[in-house]
């Protein structure tokens, strides 16, 4: 009875976890947008709000753009709750990721690191951002059968290895991975609106 429950609610919610539309690339895409801003602007501390001040937004773009195409998506309920779960462990991942970063750089500015690791986050650290993204960004490309997010993997170890060649830092690094990843969600959300019409479930 309560896989029978489970499997139903996973089907009329499917829409949540296909991400063909492109919205979580953009929401993604804002959060570090907005953390880089934050970060640049000596505002570490509101860093942590932003994912949950987006969230409905997020979830009201699904609801009006994906939950009227869903019958044309075919997502079942095995890619529904394997995307899930997917989703959960990335986003637990990185938002714990990204709140080590806030820490460590906070921690820097006010000298409350170790010497010998200060340097060695200045001499390292936006490599290891670089790997860091790139290998979150495979494992959703892999796993959630998104294959753009190898792309955005790409795009990250640029990003973060020409930071570490030129000294731009790792807010700036941020910002303009957060910026390429909205604008190329939008392009996705174009092209599925154009690929999945509403007007065809009719």
């Amino acid at each position: 009875m309560l896989d029978h429950v489970a499997s139903t609610d996973l089907k009329s919610n499917a829409y949540m976890f296909d991400h063909r539309d492109g919205l979580l690339d953009s929401y993604l895409g804002l959060m570090l947008l907005a953390a880089g801003l934050l970060m640049q602007a000596n505002l570490i501390f509101l860093v942590g709000i932003v994912p949950a001040s987006m969230l409905p937004a997020y979830q009201s773009a699904k609801r009006s753009v994906t939950a009227p195409r869903q019958e044309q998506l075919n997502t079942g309920p095995d890619r529904s709750r394997r995307s899930r779960n997917l989703m959960l462990i990335v986003l637990a991942v990185g938002f714990t990721a990204l709140g080590l970063a806030i820490l460590i750089t906070g921690g820097v500015g006010a000298g409350e690191i170790p010497a010998w690791l200060t340097t060695g986050l200045r001499t390292y650290g936006m490599l290891a951002a670089a790997l860091a993204f790139a290998t979150g960004f495979s494992l959703v490309a892999h796993f959630g059968s998104l294959p753009r997010y190898v792309s955005f993997a790409v795009l990250a170890l640029a990003i973060f290895g020409l930071g570490q060649g030129i000294g731009f830092g790792f807010p700036t690094g941020l910002m303009i991975l957060g910026g390429v990843m909205v604008l190329g969600g939008l392009l996705t959300l174009v092209r599925f609106v154009r690929t999945y019409p509403v007007e065809a479930t009719k």
